[in-house]
């Protein structure tokens, strides 16, 4: 805090303690403890195999973030339902983008996934603007190798399908979105 009449460049000679409204709490933790912390809550016993000494876990209060980390959701029930025709319904997803490009220079890849019989399509992309031609020249192959049409593809609701052409592409050809 500065003085009346002392100058922003001239450095107090001991330190000073500012006072605040706040409450603030201090907390001290152990060595073992802060290594716990810092090797993502690895258990004390295991801390002694790194090197850690002193490590027991009785001396130590329990951990409030451990027992919480270790609770697991229910699975999902598992579906016996399928579509009943290939390509009726399929699944696409875009994942990426990787800080490695390959050497092509591809950063993205799309995964189609078929509902009934589960066989899976992946493409390399260099941009997630990419995915809507790859979308309509797989639509074109189903109906010329296949002969079928598809009727619904489920995403996760990116923006690469929101665009006004890709739902004009999907209401021209009756597929569910």
């Amino acid at each position: 805090m500065r003085k009346e009449g002392q100058s922003l460049k001239s450095k107090p000679s001991q330190p000073q303690l500012f006072q605040t409204t706040t409450q603030s709490v201090t907390v001290c933790f152990s060595d073992s403890e802060l290594w716990h912390f810092r090797f993502g809550h690895l258990p004390f016993e295991q801390l002694q195999h790194v090197g850690i000494s002193h490590c027991n876990k009785a001396r130590h209060g329990i951990c409030q973030i451990c027992p919480m980390a270790k609770l697991h959701r229910n699975s999902f029930s598992l579906s016996n339902t399928k579509c009943a025709f290939s390509f009726e319904l399929i699944h696409v997803d875009i994942w990426g983008s990787y800080p490695h490009k390959t050497y092509n220079g591809f950063q993205y890849f799309w995964t189609i996934v078929d509902d009934h019989s589960r066989a899976t399509w992946v493409h390399l992309m260099a941009h997630k603007s990419n995915a809507f031609p790859l979308l309509k020249a797989f639509v074109s192959f189903l109906e010329q190798q296949f002969d079928t049409h598809v009727k619904v593809i489920r995403s996760d609701n990116g923006m690469e399908f929101k665009d006004t052409s890709a739902l004009e592409f999907c209401r021209t050809k009756g597929i569910v979105h």
